[in-house]
This record gives C-alpha cells, structure tokens and sequence, in this order.
C-alpha cells in the first residue's frame, strides 16, 4: 500500500553535485565512489519525486553500494520506503541517516514526520526540537506546524500547545494554509467564532476550499446566526465534495 496524503510536511531538498573525476589513484577512486553514490542518490531522489519508484529504488540501492555510509542516500530511501508503507525499512534508514547526519535538519523533520504517523509522539517532538536548534533554519515555520499538527494526530487538536505551535508558525509565516486552518478549527472549538472567521477568511485568501474549511465555515456560521453563509457553505460542500465524510454530516445535521 502506498501511503497518500500526509498532513506533516514533508522537506527533500536536491543535492548540487560536481562531476566526478577520472582518475585512477587509490585516494581518488575513493573519491569517486562518494561523488558515484551522491550522483545516485541525487538521481533517486529525483525518480522518487516524480513518482517513478522503481527506478528511484534502484539508484538509491545503487548509491549504497557506492558508500554505504551515505547520509543523504539513507535519507532518500528512508522517505521511499516511508511513501511505501514499509514501516521498518523506513525506520531503519531513517535512523542510520540520522547517525551519519547527525546535523541535517530537514532529516530530522522528515523523521519526525515519520514518527508522528506511527504515533511515536515523544520521540517526533524530540526530533523537531531537534531542528529548532538552528536559530536560521529557512523552514522553522513549517517546523512548529508539523509540531501543533503532530498534537491533533496524538488526538490533542484542540490543546493549548497545539495552538501555541500554529500562532508560532504563523508568526514567522502567516500565509501557512494548514496553520491558519487549525487556528480556526480551534477558535471554533473555544466558542471564538468571529475569530474562527477571521482565520477562515485569512485561509481562503491563500487555499482552496475542501471539505474541511467547508464544514468548518458551516460550524462558524451557524453559531454567528449567518444563514446565508451556511447555505451558501453547505451547497458548495454538497455540490463540489458530495461523497465526503463532511458532507455527510452536513446532511445528517440538516436533518
């Protein structure tokens, strides 16, 4: 089975590579077999992004021949494995990286997503805590949403750390789809409709409607007396995402 649409955001970023060289001395044939397992890793990552999983399995085993101590290769088929639902080979990889690249940090959020989907809660917040570390990180927003993300799957959507990690994302970042989502998934949750609302609104300047932002303003509304907006909501939800779990209970609390 091949596992589909994740919450957790998930980074792999490419690896620039250099040619590799010809010659022949011991030192440089060594030297050749590291940039070999690079250029495949890179390459598998590559076939793997693009939904060829076969071909991306082949060249990251191939790396691995190359240097079997690749970080970046462990990395890749680690996040392989992971799109295809092997549980243990994923985690094996994943932790051999982590060893290899013990100061990567868009591994250790990968992990940590990982960890999360198989309910490891500690061990994944240890791990995004982990790239918190870096005061620099490009992507400490998206870090602290994986984080409040992290809670609703530990079944604490609507926790107060939940919603200091998406106001702390949305702080550094505050286009964040799936943050701004939460944050009115909680104020609906606390009676806080018009700041329900107000994150809706925000959400929808940025995101597309689904099922989930449908039901959500349908709830707001409701509680804000707006009838229109309720139908308005709830022909859009019936019409666009009739076989949704949301549209079912729209219906059901229609009746």
């Amino acid at each position: 089975m091949i596992r589909t649409g994740f919450l957790l955001t998930i980074l792999v970023l490419l690896t620039g590579l250099s040619a590799c060289t010809t010659q022949t001395t011991p030192l440089f044939k060594e030297v050749n077999k590291k940039k070999s397992a690079e250029a495949n890793a890179s390459l598998g990552l590559q076939y793997m992004l693009n939904g060829n999983y076969a071909r991306a399995m082949e060249k990251l085993n191939r790396a691995l021949e190359y240097d079997s101590n690749s970080g970046s290769a462990h990395h890749y088929i680690a996040e392989l494995y992971r799109r295809l639902d092997e549980v243990n080979d994923a985690d094996k990889h994943y932790r051999r990286a982590s060893k290899l690249s013990p100061d990567n940090v868009d591994l250790a959020n990968n992990y940590g997503v990982f960890l999360c989907g198989e309910k490891r809660y500690r061990k994944a917040e240890k791990q995004f805590r982990k790239v918190l570390k870096d005061p620099v990180y490009s992507h400490r927003a998206k870090t602290f949403e994986n984080m409040a993300l992290c809670q609703g799957e530990n079944k604490r959507k609507v926790s107060a750390t939940a919603e200091k990690y998406f106001r702390e994302a949305l702080r550094l970042d505050p286009t964040l789809p799936k943050s701004l989502m939460g944050m009115a998934e909680i104020s609906l949750y606390h009676g806080r409709a018009l700041k329900g609302r107000e994150f809706l609104q925000r959400y929808l300047n940025v995101a597309t409607q689904t099922p989930q932002s449908l039901w959500i303003g349908i709830r707001i509304e409701r509680i804000l007396n707006d009838k229109n907006a309720v139908s308005s909501y709830g022909m859009l939800l019936k019409g666009t995402f009739p076989e949704s779990n949301e549209a079912k209970l729209y219906l059901d609390s229609e009746k």
